[in-house]
Protein backbone atom coordinates (compact mmCIF):
# COMPACT_ATOMS: atom_id res chain seq x y z
CA UNK A 1 0.00 0.00 0.00
CA UNK A 2 1.53 3.31 -0.81
CA UNK A 3 1.81 6.05 1.75
CA UNK A 4 -1.25 8.23 -0.88
CA UNK A 5 -3.45 5.22 0.06
CA UNK A 6 -2.09 4.92 3.42
CA UNK A 7 -3.23 8.95 4.24
CA UNK A 8 -6.47 8.18 2.31
CA UNK A 9 -7.36 5.48 4.40
CA UNK A 10 -6.41 7.45 7.68
CA UNK A 11 -8.50 10.77 6.42
CA UNK A 12 -11.57 8.43 5.56
CA UNK A 13 -10.91 6.13 9.21
CA UNK A 14 -11.21 10.08 10.49
CA UNK A 15 -14.49 10.81 9.00
CA UNK A 16 -16.45 7.57 10.00
CA UNK A 17 -15.01 8.81 13.51
CA UNK A 18 -16.66 11.89 13.29
CA UNK A 19 -19.71 11.27 11.91
CA UNK A 20 -20.17 8.83 14.34
CA UNK A 21 -19.63 11.05 17.27
CA UNK A 22 -21.67 13.41 15.71
CA UNK A 23 -24.51 10.71 15.34
CA UNK A 24 -24.09 10.06 19.05
CA UNK A 25 -24.53 13.79 20.30
CA UNK A 26 -27.21 14.08 17.83
CA UNK A 27 -28.73 11.05 18.83
CA UNK A 28 -28.40 11.73 22.86
CA UNK A 29 -29.84 15.25 22.44
CA UNK A 30 -33.14 14.04 20.19
CA UNK A 31 -33.65 11.42 22.86
CA UNK A 32 -33.36 13.96 25.54
CA UNK A 33 -35.75 16.33 23.77
CA UNK A 34 -38.24 13.44 23.07
CA UNK A 35 -38.45 12.42 26.16
CA UNK A 36 -38.47 16.11 28.07
CA UNK A 37 -41.23 16.40 25.51
CA UNK A 38 -42.90 13.64 26.31
CA UNK A 39 -42.98 14.56 30.09
CA UNK A 40 -44.37 18.10 29.70
CA UNK A 41 -47.23 16.97 27.63
CA UNK A 42 -47.81 13.44 29.58
CA UNK A 43 -47.33 14.79 33.68
CA UNK A 44 -48.14 18.32 33.33
CA UNK A 45 -49.96 21.68 31.88
CA UNK A 46 -46.68 23.16 31.00
CA UNK A 47 -46.78 21.63 27.48
CA UNK A 48 -50.18 23.66 26.73
CA UNK A 49 -49.32 26.81 27.93
CA UNK A 50 -45.37 27.12 26.89
CA UNK A 51 -44.22 24.22 24.47
CA UNK A 52 -45.64 25.57 21.01
CA UNK A 53 -46.41 23.16 18.14
CA UNK A 54 -43.59 24.55 16.38
CA UNK A 55 -41.50 23.68 18.76
CA UNK A 56 -43.18 20.20 19.21
CA UNK A 57 -42.35 19.37 15.86
CA UNK A 58 -39.72 20.78 14.25
CA UNK A 59 -36.91 20.63 17.19
CA UNK A 60 -37.29 16.73 17.00
CA UNK A 61 -37.33 17.07 13.33
CA UNK A 62 -33.99 19.24 12.67
CA UNK A 63 -32.20 16.92 15.51
CA UNK A 64 -33.92 13.82 13.48
CA UNK A 65 -32.26 14.99 9.98
CA UNK A 66 -29.29 16.02 11.31
CA UNK A 67 -29.02 12.52 13.28
CA UNK A 68 -30.12 10.36 9.65
CA UNK A 69 -27.28 12.16 7.95
CA UNK A 70 -24.35 11.32 10.15
CA UNK A 71 -25.60 8.08 9.91
CA UNK A 72 -25.33 7.90 6.16
CA UNK A 73 -22.52 9.72 6.50
CA UNK A 74 -20.85 7.11 8.34
CA UNK A 75 -22.04 4.41 6.19
CA UNK A 76 -20.86 5.88 3.09
CA UNK A 77 -17.31 6.59 4.59
CA UNK A 78 -17.30 2.91 5.66
CA UNK A 79 -18.23 2.21 1.97
CA UNK A 80 -14.90 3.94 1.09
CA UNK A 81 -13.09 2.34 3.12
CA UNK A 82 -14.38 -1.10 1.83
CA UNK A 83 -13.92 -0.01 -1.80
CA UNK A 84 -10.30 1.72 -1.14
CA UNK A 85 -11.73 4.87 -2.78
CA UNK A 86 -10.32 8.35 -2.06
CA UNK A 87 -13.05 11.22 -0.85
CA UNK A 88 -12.71 14.23 -3.13
CA UNK A 89 -12.08 17.71 -1.84
CA UNK A 90 -15.46 18.85 -3.01
CA UNK A 91 -17.09 16.38 -0.71
CA UNK A 92 -15.40 17.38 2.14
CA UNK A 93 -15.99 20.99 2.01
CA UNK A 94 -19.52 20.39 1.58
CA UNK A 95 -20.14 18.40 4.53
CA UNK A 96 -17.92 20.84 6.61
CA UNK A 97 -20.33 23.44 5.52
CA UNK A 98 -23.60 21.40 6.41
CA UNK A 99 -21.93 20.33 9.28
CA UNK A 100 -20.55 23.92 10.63
CA UNK A 101 -23.95 25.42 9.51
CA UNK A 102 -25.63 23.15 11.90
CA UNK A 103 -25.61 25.43 14.97
CA UNK A 104 -26.79 28.17 12.95
CA UNK A 105 -29.78 26.39 12.13
CA UNK A 106 -30.21 25.59 15.89
CA UNK A 107 -29.62 29.31 16.42
CA UNK A 108 -32.01 30.38 14.23
CA UNK A 109 -34.62 28.05 15.11
CA UNK A 110 -34.46 28.95 18.83
CA UNK A 111 -34.86 33.00 17.35
CA UNK A 112 -38.45 31.81 15.62
CA UNK A 113 -39.61 29.94 18.73
CA UNK A 114 -38.61 32.66 21.70
CA UNK A 115 -39.03 35.59 19.57
CA UNK A 116 -42.69 34.88 20.15
CA UNK A 117 -42.70 34.99 23.58
CA UNK A 118 -40.09 37.08 26.29
CA UNK A 119 -38.43 33.99 27.68
CA UNK A 120 -34.44 34.34 25.83
CA UNK A 121 -33.58 37.54 23.75
CA UNK A 122 -32.12 37.17 20.67
CA UNK A 123 -29.02 38.61 21.83
CA UNK A 124 -28.95 36.06 25.06
CA UNK A 125 -29.63 33.52 22.36
CA UNK A 126 -25.75 34.18 21.02
CA UNK A 127 -24.38 33.55 24.73
CA UNK A 128 -26.54 30.06 24.79
CA UNK A 129 -25.05 26.45 24.41
CA UNK A 130 -25.71 26.08 20.79
CA UNK A 131 -22.87 28.49 20.01
CA UNK A 132 -20.43 26.12 22.00
CA UNK A 133 -21.44 23.41 18.91
CA UNK A 134 -19.52 25.74 17.11
CA UNK A 135 -16.11 24.91 19.01
CA UNK A 136 -16.93 21.13 18.25
CA UNK A 137 -17.45 21.49 14.94
CA UNK A 138 -14.44 23.14 14.26
CA UNK A 139 -12.28 21.02 16.69
CA UNK A 140 -13.63 17.98 14.38
CA UNK A 141 -12.51 19.52 11.15
CA UNK A 142 -9.18 18.80 12.08
CA UNK A 143 -9.76 15.34 11.81
CA UNK A 144 -9.62 15.56 7.90
CA UNK A 145 -5.93 16.87 8.66
CA UNK A 146 -6.12 19.60 6.30
CA UNK A 147 -5.17 22.88 6.97
CA UNK A 148 -7.05 24.69 3.95
CA UNK A 149 -10.29 22.64 5.09
CA UNK A 150 -9.65 23.52 8.85
CA UNK A 151 -9.76 27.30 8.08
CA UNK A 152 -12.87 26.95 5.54
CA UNK A 153 -14.55 25.41 9.06
CA UNK A 154 -13.19 28.46 11.27
CA UNK A 155 -13.86 31.23 8.66
CA UNK A 156 -17.79 29.77 7.60
CA UNK A 157 -18.35 29.36 11.41
CA UNK A 158 -17.17 32.98 12.18
CA UNK A 159 -18.75 34.57 9.32
CA UNK A 160 -22.34 32.87 9.85
CA UNK A 161 -22.15 34.21 13.65
CA UNK A 162 -21.09 37.20 12.53
CA UNK A 163 -24.38 37.38 10.38
CA UNK A 164 -26.06 35.96 13.08
CA UNK A 165 -24.66 38.76 15.61
CA UNK A 166 -25.81 41.67 13.60
CA UNK A 167 -29.12 40.24 12.22
CA UNK A 168 -29.95 39.78 16.02
CA UNK A 169 -28.75 43.23 17.22
CA UNK A 170 -30.04 45.33 14.72
CA UNK A 171 -33.72 43.55 15.23
CA UNK A 172 -33.33 43.84 18.67
CA UNK A 173 -32.07 47.46 18.21
CA UNK A 174 -28.70 49.16 19.22
CA UNK A 175 -30.11 50.49 22.44
CA UNK A 176 -30.78 46.99 23.70
CA UNK A 177 -27.47 45.54 23.43
CA UNK A 178 -26.53 45.59 26.99
CA UNK A 179 -29.19 43.64 28.96
CA UNK A 180 -28.17 43.90 32.57
CA UNK A 181 -30.48 41.75 34.63
CA UNK A 182 -32.12 44.06 37.72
Amino acid sequence: MTFDKQINTALVQNLKLKAKILAIVFGAILLMQIISLSYLYTQTDLFVRVVSIKMAVLGPLLLLIAFLFEIYAHRYFGKLLRLEKEISKKFAYSITFIEISFPTCIIIFASIIFSDNNFVTLLQLLNSPPTYIYFLMIMLSTLLLDFKLCFFAGAVAGLQFIGLSLCFIFSEGINNMIDLPN
